[in-house]
């Protein structure tokens, strides 16, 4: 921790407010304990303490304009304050505003909280925020960053320095990089080592068109809202590129293909799928310096089910008995269609079995029921595997065996 900067007068207020008996903030520590009053600190948590409130109200705890919380004061107008989580890096001055009538304020305790490792707050690029991954079409970029106060830090592309610049006394640095066409990772590194994430833009000529992901459309044209459901597994990705340029389309990162660009236009429509079951992250890629990237447009595929069909209870003698006609032994038999080769769930009397039972090369699929209770109703019918469709139920009365 160090010492905050700021001029040496700071004290004498305090004392103006002890020595009126004014509402004053006495203390503020970081989650430690440890007073960070006219000091530098990089926790982001706080506790405000004070005296001379109305005795049993509240207090607000004040940084400027914006509120950090509040604080119950006690029988001789002490108060302290939970815990309380600071929202920005930056110089603070927080004070206390109380609850009663006329409103009365403690004069600012200062300290500023800062980050061991530089973060790159905003990128802009004349005034417009520039989003990470972006192409733009730019001469100079304006980088705010948060850095060790009073400190250098420095701007590089990749390994590469392009500036240096202080740190304010609230830990802020602005850094105006000049750039030219080109890809850009930047990095912002302080005198203790540390590195920030990196933000990758990339610069492109006046002119040049970024390559875009217009819609997604079903085969039958339809569009497909960025993470919507569809049944269909097949489609279309629409979008443009630099006109006689190339684009690729990425689906789940394979390369699905290159599509035909209009050489006036730049518009294009690309045939994509059988699409897999669930999702599918489409995006598109301009294959030339300024093309960039566009998506990710997430769509996720749910075909829809196909119930099995057909259930019949057979007799011994393999003819089908009337759905809801007597059955005179004590054993059935069941039988359906479904997809070949695959499996379905039986269901008797609404109680699904189970171990699922196959089906062949033909779809057909085969139960075996034992153990009939003489007087009883047993209705079957079939259920997909993932029990989204079920077929016709078919129903017998046992009957005493002859």
């Amino acid at each position: 921790m160090t010492d905050f900067p700021s001029n040496t007068s700071s004290n004498a207020p305090n004392e103006m407010v002890e020595d009126s008996l004014l509402l004053e903030v006495s203390k503020i520590v970081d989650d430690d304990g440890v007073s960070i009053v006219n000091k530098t600190t990089y926790k982001t948590v706080i506790r405000v303490s004070g005296i001379n409130a109305v005795p049993r109200n509240k207090v607000s705890i004040m940084n400027l304009h914006e509120k950090l919380g509040e604080a119950d004061t006690d029988d001789v107008g002490a108060f302290e304050s939970q815990l309380l989580n600071l929202k920005n890096f930056d110089c603070h001055n927080v004070r206390a505003k109380g609850h009663w009538l006329p409103t009365t304020e403690s004069l600012p305790k200062r300290f500023t909280a800062a980050t061991l490792t530089p973060i790159i707050r905003t990128v802009f690029n004349e005034g417009v925020p520039v989003e990470d991954k972006e192409t733009i079409v730019a001469t100079e970029v304006t980088l705010h960053c948060d850095a060790l106060p009073n400190q250098p830090a420095e701007a590089f592309n990749e390994d590469v320095l392009l500036k240096m610049e202080p740190a304010t006394a609230c830990g802020k640095c602005v850094f105006r990089l000049e750039v030219e066409e080109g890809s850009y990772n930047i990095t912002v590194k302080t005198n203790n080592g540390k590195v920030s994430t990196p933000f990758n833009f990339t610069v492109v000529a006046q002119g040049v068109e970024p390559v875009t992901l217009k819609q997604v459309t079903d085969s039958n044209g339809t569009p497909i809202a960025d993470g919507a459901t569809t049944p269909d597994k097949n489609g279309f990705v629409e979008g443009t590129c630099e006109p006689g340029k190339e684009a690729e389309v990425f689906v789940n990162g394979v390369l699905s293909g290159k599509p035909t660009v209009d050489p006036v236009t730049g518009v294009f429509k690309f045939p994509i799928g059988p699409l897999d079951d669930g999702d599918n992250i489409i995006t598109v890629i301009g294959n030339y310096f300024g093309g960039g990237t566009a998506g990710p447009h997430t769509i996720k595929v749910e075909t829809a089910t196909t119930a099995p069909t057909d259930t019949r209870i057979y007799d011994a003698d393999g003819r089908p008995i009337n759905n809801g006609g007597d059955i005179n032994k004590n054993w059935f038999i069941a039988r359906g269609l479904h997809t070949p080769d695959s499996a379905v769930k039986i269901k008797v009397n609404d109680v699904i079995q189970p171990v699922p039972e196959g089906t062949n090369a033909e779809g057909k699929w085969v139960y075996f029921q034992s153990d009939l209770i003489v007087g009883s109703t047993y209705k079957v019918s079939a259920l997909t595997l993932d029990e989204k469709a079920e077929s016709n139920s078919w129903s017998v009365v046992a009957r005493a065996p002859t």
